[in-house]
């Protein structure tokens, strides 16, 4: 007699748990930085609702068994990187294929000029979603490239268990525009510390969720205080 089963409710998610040879990346936004400011540089410090936002990640990661902690180069990373980190008694590992969306001469300020001013190709780069829209930087094929073979490389090294990687939301919208075969480069929205769970497997990568915030105040309720 076969026993009876009720499949009608999808089964919780176990991460780092599944039966297959599947890693699970948790991509990760990095916690609030103060404004970049012309002629002070483009990578500037957490700010101190960043810190708190940090904290609280380490917190709600805490109950997860995470094999590796990456960051990118960048401060704002490193630092809300560092205490996950450290919860999880593992070494922060940098590497620079995760560093945020590279803007060229628009890096120190400028690309948040021209957007406030309606730049033409602020406006352009909002309607296609797409970095080759701007005169300066990278553009999107090299992001692409260079963020997934980065998480994919992650993936590989940390076959059937978890990892975090703290980076930036370009980079983070990137990967998630190659796996998906999407058309935009920037896809969504991403808030700070939020974190984007990939299931990386030998059949593809599978989208598992975008920008949750759990552990932070309900975003909903900003919207209402305008």
């Amino acid at each position: 007699m076969s026993e009876n089963r009720d499949d009608s409710q999808p089964r919780p998610l176990e991460l780092g748990r599944s039966a297959l040879p599947s890693t699970y990346v948790l991509l990760i936004r990095h916690a609030r930085q103060d404004l970049v400011t012309p002629g002070f540089g483009s990578d500037p410090p957490l700010t101190p609702d960043g810190l708190e936002q940090a904290d609280l990640l380490a917190r709600r990661l805490d109950a997860l068994t995470l094999a590796a902690v990456y960051a990118s180069t960048l401060r704002r990373a490193v630092d809300t990187a560092a205490p996950v980190a450290a919860a999880h008694d593992v070494p922060l590992q940098q590497r620079a294929a995760l560093d945020e969306t590279d803007i060229g001469s628009w890096a120190d300020g400028e690309f948040r000029r021209r957007t406030a001013s309606g730049d033409p190709a602020m406006l352009e780069f909002k309607r296609t979603g797409r970095w080759d829209s701007l005169p300066v930087g990278e553009g999107d094929a090299s992001l692409r490239t260079r963020t997934t073979k980065a998480v994919l490389d992650i993936a590989a090294a940390h076959r059937g268990a978890t990892v975090a990687i703290v980076s930036h939301s370009g980079a983070i919208n990137a990967v998630l525009a190659q796996v998906t075969g999407a058309e935009r480069t920037v896809l969504a929205a991403l808030d700070h510390t939020s974190v984007t769970t990939l299931q990386c497997a030998d059949d593809g990568v599978t989208v598992l969720a975008v920008n949750d915030v759990r552990h932070l105040p309900d975003p909903l309720l900003r919207l209402g205080s305008h």
